[in-house]
């Protein structure tokens, strides 16, 4: 009995040094459209907004993916902060308006099937997704703010195929649920990596779409938040 467990440890560290430990660092762009309504006691707002809409009042957007794997284990961080801001003259009064919004996620995952970089493979993770929104409305002397956040914990998988080293196609698909939230994340993404240039580097093209729905109270204390949020996203990775 003893040779057979000395044997399962040294497997075990043989096979926890074989692989070292891999670092991607992704910035990435995700050009967003908002579609959905948000209720305020017994008002409902619609939102329709395109990207070149919020484009034209984005004063600063940051995104940014990082990972961490050795062998069939790693951790992920995916970071989404947008600030937007625009004023208007009312019948000779300046109305100011300065919006935030938040969506961090951060996980574990483990590779259940396949090869990440030869052809098919099966990643399912863990995560928690957390959402700010942050509005302030200035007239005149007088300021308003409003600020919700809530947080989800979410389940989903990854799936991804490499047709050569240089091309591959990349799915991911998660939903959350929180005590007053819940919502559902779907994200395609093509990469192409160079066989000649920027070889640890891979460019990738592709869309997202995030839906989230999110209440509490009633009647005059009443928010609901329920959005679609959607886009193309670009960017690239670096591994290290």
């Amino acid at each position: 009995m003893k040779k057979y467990l000395l044997a399962l440890g040294l497997i075990c560290s043989g096979s926890s040094y074989a692989e070292p430990w891999v670092f991607d660092v992704a910035p990435y762009m995700w050009g967003t459209s908002l579609s959905g309504n948000v209720s305020l006691a017994h008002r409902n707002i619609r939102v329709s907004e395109s990207f070149f809409d919020l484009l034209k009042y984005l004063d600063f957007g940051g995104m940014l993916w990082l990972d961490a794997h050795k062998d069939r284990v790693g951790f992920f961080f995916d970071g989404f902060y947008t600030k937007l801001s625009t004023s208007r003259d009312v019948r000779s009064t300046v109305v100011s308006v300065l919006s935030t919004m938040t969506i961090d996620s951060a996980g574990v995952y483990y590779r259940l099937l396949g090869d990440p970089d030869v052809g098919f493979s099966l990643t399912p993770y863990l995560a928690a997704r957390y959402t700010a929104t942050k509005t302030d409305v200035s007239v005149s002397r007088f300021d308003v703010g409003l600020k919700e956040h809530w947080t989800n914990a979410v389940i989903g998988t990854r799936v991804n195929y490499n047709f050569n080293p240089y091309f591959n196609l990349d799915g991911r698909a998660d939903y959350g649920q929180g005590y007053r939230s819940s919502g559902y994340n779907l994200i395609l993404l093509a990469g192409y990596q160079s066989p000649n240039h920027f070889k640890r580097t891979r460019f990738f093209l592709g869309y997202r779409y995030l839906h989230q729905n999110y209440g509490h109270n009633e009647g005059l204390n009443l928010y609901r938040w329920k959005m679609d949020i959607y886009g193309p996203v670009a960017g690239f990775r670096m591994r290290f």
